[in-house]
């Protein structure tokens, strides 16, 4: 009898207020590496490692089933890497011993796995898919930060990038760059539409900013939607 009683309040609470009590609901965000700064002249990103420290909770990311290894649909190339550079990840629980790692963090890496070492130009280079929690707080890019970040040169001799850094942007949305926007800096300038001319020639390595298809080649529409982008259309 209570019970029922309990289940008629109820309704006339909502037959009053019109509105019915919604679940809160999990969300994702997307984390986009990137390289920042000016290359210096005849040199190219051959590779790269980063650690991503992740807040000690509200945030998951999806592995591989039975391993530690990251879901290819949680981390993939973006921005100017092309389809020649192998990406590898991993989730690392937290380690209370440690001082660098008492939280989560994901070791993240790429190479070139081409016979010929292309190398790729300063830009955004891969994206993260997190999963958060329906009750977590809304979590902000003070919330993680990139350790033990080396960027090495595509030719020889071999050795570290000088003059650019690791960087990354975090949103709740995975919206795209503009088409030829290789640096991730939402302009298309005249020097990236003469860069998608060449992957379209085949002078050069084809890079997922222009390849919007994802099929490692260039087409006429897609030099297209570049000279669109710098055009503003």
């Amino acid at each position: 009898m209570k019970s029922r009683i309990k289940i008629i309040l109820f309704l006339a609470f909502v037959l009053v207020s019109g509105v019915l009590p919604e679940p809160a609901s999990a969300g994702q965000l997307f984390l986009k590496l990137k390289t920042v700064g000016t290359l210096p002249a005849g040199d190219l990103v051959g590779g790269w490692q980063a650690t991503v420290l992740l807040p000690a909770s509200g945030v998951t990311i999806k592995t591989v089933f039975g391993s530690n290894q990251l879901d290819p649909a949680s981390f993939y190339a973006s921005g100017v890497t092309p389809a020649t550079f192998k990406l590898f990840g991993s989730y690392n629980g937290p380690d209370t011993t440690s001082p660098t790692y008492p939280v989560p963090s994901l070791i993240l890496a790429t190479l070139d796995t081409s016979n010929l070492v292309n190398g790729t130009q300063s830009g955004q280079v891969a994206t993260l898919v997190l999963e958060t929690a329906a009750a977590s707080p809304v979590l902000t890019k003070n919330d993680f930060s990139l350790v033990d970040t080396v960027i090495s040169r595509a030719a020889a001799p071999a050795g570290v990038v000088v003059g650019i850094s690791f960087d990354f942007d975090l949103s709740s949305s995975n919206t795209t760059s503009k088409p030829g926007d290789c640096d991730a800096s939402d302009t298309v300038t005249i020097a990236e539409v003469q860069s998608a001319i060449n992957m379209f020639l085949g002078l050069k390595t084809v890079e997922g900013c222009v390849d919007t298809s994802g099929d490692n080649s260039v087409s006429i529409a897609e030099v297209q939607k570049t000279i669109n982008s710098f055009l503003g259309l």
